[in-house]
Parts: C-alpha cells; sequence; structure tokens
C-alpha cells in the first residue's frame, strides 16, 4: 500500500509500507523512479537529515523538493 508522504509544489514520494520501497515523482507525471534497497536507505536517511534541521530552514518544503528532484532525474 502506497502512503502518500510528502506533496510539495513539484515533486512528491509515496512510501509502500510493506516494502519500504519509495515511489517519486513529478506532480505532472513526466518523469518518475522507485527507490528499494540501498537507495530506499540512502533517500530515507536524507529526509530524517532534513526533518532534524530547524523549523526556520526547512519551511517551504523546497529542500525536500530539490532532494526528489535529484532521485527523479
Amino acid at each position: 500500500m502506497m502512503l502518500g508522504v510528502f506533496n510539495g509544489q513539484n515533486y512528491s514520494y509515496s512510501l509502500d509500507t510493506k516494502t519500504g520501497e519509495y515511489f517519486l515523482f513529478r506532480n505532472d507525471y513526466t518523469e518518475h523512479t522507485f527507490l528499494k534497497g540501498h537507495d530506499a536507505r540512502i533517500f530515507a536517511g536524507q529526509i530524517e537529515q532534513l526533518d532534524a534541521l530547524p523549523e526556520p530552514q526547512f519551511k517551504t518544503g523546497l529542500m525536500t523538493e530539490n532532494l526528489i528532484k535529484l532521485f527523479v532525474k
């Protein structure tokens, strides 16, 4: 089951709760990718680091969108 975790202006991602795989996509669905295994662990680690940042730096979600963009392209 895919759970929508983040929905940004241009990029979003979902998590499959059973397998731990991530589905990263551009909101107009022109670009997308699935992350599993080592790639999924790297992505999750980067998201944890972003979540640990103080509020003013992370408020807009642009950093999360930029991270998703790195993996999608």
